[in-house]
């Protein structure tokens, strides 16, 4: 079985996320007087993945979109952050006197440049921030491992069909950090496992991790009791493989491991029938790219700021609704106030306004019950609760539209759908709200 459905601690020097110091060698200096270093940050993508800064020893930027210069007489450390996930996209050394480009492609793979000698005119100068760590949600383990949690939410978010299977009891949502020394893991999601595992328990749960490349993976760990293991491994965030869900039947749990600060790294054992899910493709099938903006969006609902907002990408004037009604229109630098998506009704589907389907996503704690906090999206029409599709509103009626719905509701009372309506670029266009009439 392939050694994807773990990420592993230990990895080979990665040219495309600079784990490992220096793009280059450095090279002696022939003076201490001050020179320049230069820093561009780059992409294909008008939005980076996540607003991140550009720390440069102990000054900060905004780290996308433009070019920093400043004089040095010696090496000076370069990171590039995420501010929601704490991910490190880049960490070398430079030089005096070099340039350098760091460049995200369109998978989100990262590459640094070394343009030392050559002209750099990389766009406008970044803008100076102050320098401060990273306030994503701290573990719940003493250990510096990632929170158990979603890129900067507090809901996982699977395509439909998979939210079908039986649900277990839940362990948590684990991120996998990877810095300089080593990929982190959760130490209290991986502990509960451990432990309903040996106690022949059923349990699940969910790990994101990055490829060599700098892809992303999710796999599903499921403890089926009696020692059985079931994992399900999503790879369409990974450019080089199949972009396809894989299901895996193991006969144990085999610790292969552990990663800088302890916690245990483990991969299913004598593991087979490792088959891809097959499904014919369907235009309720969402792309990686559908369910990042969405995981965006809900990061933006969870923690409002002007940087979380604009990791969604907006199209330049936004429709809300309620179900098939437009209620107002937004510029996408108006959409940074929580307070514009307040829309006013005094009655809708039975309920007294107003309405909101940021605080719907931002308010969701699960079901109640005894697993996963998942939100299921899918694309096209969908079943209104129990009840046939309902049309959007006429204006985006024709544009792309993947919905996001709770898992595990057992009343159509507490059912909501937040829709999102995307243009031929992937921008957001307009974003509706609806509810279960009683």
């Amino acid at each position: 079985m392939s050694a994807r459905l773990a990420p592993l601690a230990v990895l080979a020097c990665m040219t495309a996320m600079a784990a490992c110091g220096s793009p280059r060698a450095s090279s002696p200096v022939a003076s201490d007087l001050p020179r320049q270093v230069g820093v561009a940050v780059l992409g294909t993508a008008a939005q980076p993945p996540e607003p991140m800064q550009l720390r440069i020893d102990e000054q900060a930027w905004d780290g996308y979109g433009g070019v920093v210069s400043l004089e040095t007489s010696g090496p000076v450390a370069v990171r590039l952050i995420g501010d929601q996930t704490c991910r490190e996209y880049a960490n070398f050394t430079a030089e005096a006197g070099t340039n350098w480009v760091v460049r995200f492609a369109a998978d989100e793979s990262v590459a640094i440049e070394d343009w030392t000698g050559r002209s750099m005119d990389a766009g406008p100068a970044l803008g100076e921030r102050d320098p401060r760590e990273c306030q994503a949600t701290p573990s719940p383990s003493e250990s510096p491992s990632p929170a158990a949690a979603a890129p900067g939410s507090h809901a996982l978010v699977l395509p439909a069909w998979i939210t079908e299977r039986n649900v277990l009891p839940w362990c948590g949502h684990e991120q996998v950090e990877r810095r300089t020394d080593g990929d982190f893991y959760d130490g209290a999601v991986r502990d509960c496992f451990v432990h309903a595992y040996e106690a022949g328990g059923a349990a699940e749960f969910a790990t994101d991790g990055l490829t060599v490349e700098g892809g992303r993976t999710r796999s599903i760990y499921r403890s089926l009791g009696d020692g059985a293991i079931e994992v399900l491994l999503d790879q369409s965030g990974d450019p080089l493989a199949t972009p396809a869900w894989s299901r895996a039947s193991c006969t144990s749990l085999t610790e292969i491991g552990t990663d800088p600060a302890g916690v245990p790294i483990f991969i299913g054992g004598g593991c087979s029938n490792e088959t891809l899910i097959e499904r014919e493709a369907s235009p309720a099938d969402v792309t990686a790219q559908e369910l990042r903006t969405i995981e965006n969006l809900i990061a933006f609902a969870s923690q409002p700021s002007m940087q979380t907002a604009d990791a969604v990408p907006w199209a330049d004037q936004v429709a809300l609704g309620l179900a098939d009604e437009v209620v107002a229109s937004y510029s996408a630098a108006d959409l940074h106030d929580p307070a514009n998506w307040i829309l006013e009704r005094n009655a809708f589907r039975g309920r007294v306004g107003p309405f909101s389907a940021l605080e719907t996503l931002a308010e969701w704690q699960g079901s109640g019950m005894d697993s996963v906090t998942e939100l299921a999206a899918s694309g096209g029409p969908h079943p209104h609760c129990a009840s046939p599709p309902v049309v959007g509103p006429a204006e985006v009626e024709e544009l792309r539209r993947v919905s996001i719905q709770p898992v595990g509701v057992t009343s159509c009372l507490t059912w909501w759908t937040v829709d999102l309506y995307f243009d031929d670029e992937q921008q957001v266009v307009a974003v509706t709200l609806d509810l279960y009439e009683p």
